[in-house]
């Protein structure tokens, strides 16, 4: 059935979320120059896991109309189940610039701030009545 693609191909939505502190050797390290592909392997920052609540979550990459071949990139991301040990990650990357590392649900893995960072422009937490989850909403900027 060659030509046909599933109507499962391109559904929007990510799977895992990664942050994880910029650093400036970054993308020497992670870069294979044979393959000029990336190898996580290397990576010497810690990375922190996160729940992301799908359906209030988005990524937008645009680029930048300038005429510069340069892009921005907006991203809201609701974080779910936080304990007090995801607040002290997360309030340790308020002041830092950040990189985010995301599969989405084409299975695909993307690595977005690796060459300058992103930064954090706000955090909000939500709690519910008893029973309800715990969530922060992050906003998330930068440009590449």
């Amino acid at each position: 059935m060659k030509g046909i693609i599933s109507k499962d191909y391109n559904q929007g939505g990510i799977l895992q979320l990664y942050l994880f502190s910029w650093y400036p050797e970054l993308d020497d390290e992670i870069i294979d120059d044979t393959s000029n592909r990336v190898n996580l392997s290397n990576i010497t920052a810690t990375l922190y896991p996160y729940l992301v609540e799908d359906k209030a979550s988005n990524i937008n990459i645009s680029r930048l109309s300038d005429g510069r071949l340069a892009y921005s990139i907006s991203a809201t991301l609701t974080l779910q189940k936080l304990e007090g040990i995801k607040f002290n990650e997360l309030k340790s990357l308020l002041n830092e610039r950040i990189v985010m590392l995301f599969e989405d649900r084409n299975s695909k893995w993307w690595i977005v701030g690796r060459e300058n960072g992103l930064k954090i422009d706000s955090m909000q937490a939500t709690t519910g009545s008893v029973g309800a989850s715990n969530n922060y909403t992050l906003t998330i900027s930068g440009q590449f």
